[in-house]
């Protein structure tokens, strides 16, 4: 078998592939086809990119998720993280390179959405590991490095512009159309995050007529935290655009 042309091939690397050659051909093994076998898993390794098994991955989990969950999933992958490395065989990331694509996250102050990703990149490493395609998970301890959240009670807004641009900031994020909708809603009715949390169909009523109407009454003691009762309220709303 050929080794390649001298120059381009030295005399002394001729001798030390002939060697390995001789090795693998006392184990019993043609040595050209051995080459032919590693040259060819090179190249299927080159094909398993990160973006062909996260697809994989979600396509696969995707039956144990609600639609919208599943949805969510792949729009933040596809936003976050395939432009950045999709196209990269998935056996050949490092921490560094998957902290990189967190840290920009992290960058426009997502810092849940960093944490949540990392969750997203390290299951789509733990079935290639088990496909046999990967063998590590370099996200798997990444969390620990990422900024933390912020914890306790977050001030109201009670200016019109930062609530104007919370609304068209979440009107503007594609992986999240519940909050969105949410949103909208609350921003119509101006009611209490609680309230919206705990709303029942039973209170809503003529939705699709002229004048829809959600009634919200006395709530269970479940919905509040101090069991007290509240007054009845009536909020007429037009539907969202």
């Amino acid at each position: 078998m050929a080794f390649g042309a001298y120059p381009l091939v030295s005399l002394a690397d001729a001798r030390s592939r002939r060697d390995e050659a001789y090795t693998v051909l006392c184990e019993g093994h043609d040595p050209s086809i051995a080459k032919n076998l590693e040259i060819e898993a090179n190249l299927e390794a080159g094909r398993q990119t990160f973006e062909r098994i996260a697809r994989e991955w979600h396509e696969n989990a995707t039956p144990q998720w609600a639609k919208v969950h599943g949805s969510d999933v792949i729009r933040s992958l596809e936003r976050d993280v395939f432009p950045s490395i999709g196209t990269l065989p998935i056996a050949q990331l490092t921490p560094p390179i998957v902290l990189g694509v967190l840290r920009e996250i992290e960058a426009r102050g997502s810092i849940e959405t960093a944490r949540r990703i990392r969750q997203r990149i390290s299951a789509t490493f733990v079935y290639a590991i088990a496909q046999g395609i990967a063998q590590h998970d370099p996200a798997e301890k990444l969390g620990a490095v990422l900024k933390p959240l912020r914890r306790g009670r977050q001030p109201a807004i009670t200016e019109l512009m930062p609530l104007r641009k919370m609304i068209l900031t979440a009107e503007e994020d594609p992986a999240r159309p519940v909050t969105r909708l949410a949103l909208r809603l609350l921003a119509l009715t101006a009611v209490r995050p609680s309230e919206l949390r705990g709303a029942r169909w039973d209170e809503l009523e003529d939705l699709n007529g002229k004048e829809p109407l959600w009634r919200i009454g006395l709530e269970p003691a479940e919905r509040i935290a101090d069991h007290r009762p509240r007054r009845t309220v009536g909020d007429r709303f037009a539907p969202a655009p």
